[in-house]
């Protein structure tokens, strides 16, 4: 995972234990962009991995994908919701109004809660400069052995800054 500036995600459920069928990520967008590679969870079990955001749930499929929450906080001219942009395999959106897929090199807009995913001719203005690894904080192996909720460290966090953050998560979360 990378990180665009002034994103908050929190990690809501990590369990990793492949050998007994053990696999979830699942976690919440508040605000801010993100782009996904998905790794072994998803690779095992795809339904495993899920991003919820106030307009939905993102599901992946073996996928390497982008998503900016806009609130207000965008780009003039940019349409609040979420944009969503496949590179690699597909997404699948959930929301009040339905289930929607978006495959690679395909972009969409999600108003809403209640809004359908409306399909968008090529990359939206609201996800230039989220890609990956493109100057944010990159996540990964650091989440193993993590029972709980943390918080991921905002953009202008150092490596280190990291790397102490999710040892102190897996010190008060394991013990």
């Amino acid at each position: 995972m990378s990180f665009g500036p002034d994103t908050e995600l929190t990690v809501d459920e990590y369990l990793y234990a492949p050998s007994q069928g053990k696999l979830k990520l699942s976690s919440k967008l508040a605000k801010g962009s993100m782009n996904y590679v998905s790794g072994v969870i998803a690779k095992l079990q795809p339904d495993a991995v899920s991003v919820a955001t106030p307009t939905g749930t993102i599901g992946v499929r073996g996928t390497d994908y982008e998503l900016r929450l806009c609130q207000g906080d965008c780009p003039a001219g940019v349409t609040d919701g979420l944009y969503l942009g496949v590179t690699g395999g597909e997404i699948v959106a959930r929301n009040e109004a339905g289930e929607f897929t978006l495959r690679a090199h395909e972009y969409g807009l999600i108003r809403n809660k209640r809004a359908a995913l409306e399909k968008l001719d090529g990359p939206p203005e609201a996800l230039t400069g989220v890609s990956p690894a493109g100057g944010a904080t990159v996540l990964g192996p650091l989440l193993v052995g993590l029972k709980s909720s943390v918080q991921i460290a905002q953009l202008d966090a150092t490596a280190q800054d990291i790397v102490n953050l999710a040892a102190f998560a897996a010190y008060n979360t394991n013990g």
